[in-house]
């Protein structure tokens, strides 16, 4: 999975978690501690298809609640996958664990 978003404007592959409610972000597979992680209980504001907005196939969309990264208080992570099967595997665990 690649993604965009926190303080980059680039896209970067990714090797993921999911642990309880929260989403882990390793540089890849043999890291032993993640770069980043996404607390996704009761942050989330919504999944949304955005492969016509950034013309990347298999593309999303992860809109959170933080408390201070703009001035309305949410941060947006976009994330694609290789295949389709593989981003509508994420998308449902993402929306499993936050409850959207």
């Amino acid at each position: 999975m690649s993604v965009q978003g926190g303080d980059s404007p680039f896209w970067k592959r990714r090797y993921f978690t999911i642990r309880g409610k929260t989403l882990y972000l390793y540089r890849d597979e043999t890291e032993k501690a993640p770069i980043t992680s996404l607390d996704l209980a009761g942050t989330v504001r919504g999944i949304e298809d955005v492969q016509f907005e950034v013309l990347i196939p298999n593309s999303f969309r992860l809109d959170l609640k933080v408390p201070q990264p703009s001035a309305d208080g949410s941060a947006s992570y976009y994330f694609f996958c290789d295949t389709q099967q593989e981003g509508q595997t994420v998308v449902a665990a993402l929306s499993k664990v936050s409850g959207n």
